[in-house]
């Protein structure tokens, strides 16, 4: 389907762009992470045929202009969420959810999704020596150890098994909060 490929193409050069551009600085808004992390869902519900509803919430105590955060730091954990949890789904639609809110001193994030979950993931990769899903949070890791040692920025993540009023697997969902870094405004 030449239309679907070209809207694909399109897309894809729009977020090689955006990464580019992002990856040049140490902090970015949060507009711009937000926007980069949009097109690379809109390529991946393009990919696979809309298996999944995305919802992305920020909440007004952020200011998506002045809220800097690290290029790509979400990503990762919105790609396993897609990957390893809604693309196996059998039962319904797949839902993702993304949140961001702050406190005085913290940024906090919040990627929820109503997959397999994590226990029923890792028994379809079960016998393989280390999957990409554990490649990419040990990078990921190594990259907050190092943003953390130079920079301060108080990142944190948790990992939670989600499950149903009958002790289901419902899911799986990261909070991640670091400390708020903004952009001075002058007037």
């Amino acid at each position: 389907d030449n239309r679907k490929a070209s809207a694909y193409l399109s897309k894809f050069s729009r977020l090689i762009r955006h990464i580019f551009d992002n990856a040049k600085a140490e902090w970015i808004p949060l507009e711009k992470e937000i926007k980069a992390l949009e097109l690379y869902l809109e390529l991946e519900k393009l990919r696979f045929d809309n298996k999944f509803d995305l919802m992305i919430n920020v909440s007004e105590s952020v200011n998506l202009g002045t809220v800097l955060v690290r290029p790509l730091l979400i990503q990762p954990f919105v790609e396993n969420a897609i990957w390893h949890g809604l693309l196996h789904k059998d039962n319904g639609s797949g839902e993702l959810s993304i949140s961001y809110w702050k406190n005085a001193e913290r940024l906090y994030v919040s990627i929820e999704d109503n997959g397999i979950g994590r226990i029923a993931s890792g028994e379809l990769r079960a016998g393989k020596i280390l999957t990409q899903e554990k490649r990419g949070l040990k990078i990921t890791d190594e990259r907050i150890h190092i943003m953390n040692e130079m920079f301060g920025a108080g990142i944190q993540y948790t990992i939670s098994d989600l499950v149903d009023e009958h002790g289901k697997s419902a899911g799986t969902k990261v909070e991640m909060y670091m400390t708020v870094k903004e952009l001075l405004v002058h007037n």
